[in-house]
């Protein structure tokens, strides 16, 4: 939950995702996504650390829109630290390598 919430408190971040939660809402959304086997409303989302560094980055993840269609919507956070870096590239295609195959 820890990387999570430093995604979701960042004020910056969050500028064009949505409010910053409080901290109840942030368990009840975390648990949430932890559900995302069982729950395909869920985001399923991988978090991204740095290969030389081992420093949290941000993370990566999908949302499926159409299973019978195989849709997805991918959608990534990455702390302003991390950012034009190709840090996110990397991830999304790995994170499609994931999904497609």
């Amino acid at each position: 939950m820890i990387y999570f919430k430093q995604l979701q408190n960042d004020p910056e971040l969050m500028t064009f995702i949505g409010p910053i939660l409080e901290e109840r809402a942030l368990k009840e959304k975390f648990s949430a996504r932890v559900n995302c086997l069982e729950d395909l409303s869920q985001w399923f989302t991988f978090l991204i650390f740095d290969q030389d560094t081992k420093v949290f980055c941000g993370s990566v993840g999908f949302l499926l829109q159409d299973q019978d269609s195989q849709r997805v919507e991918i959608g990534y956070l990455a702390l302003p630290a991390a950012q034009g870096k190709g840090i996110i590239t990397e991830a999304a295609n790995a994170l499609l390598e994931f999904i497609f195959n």
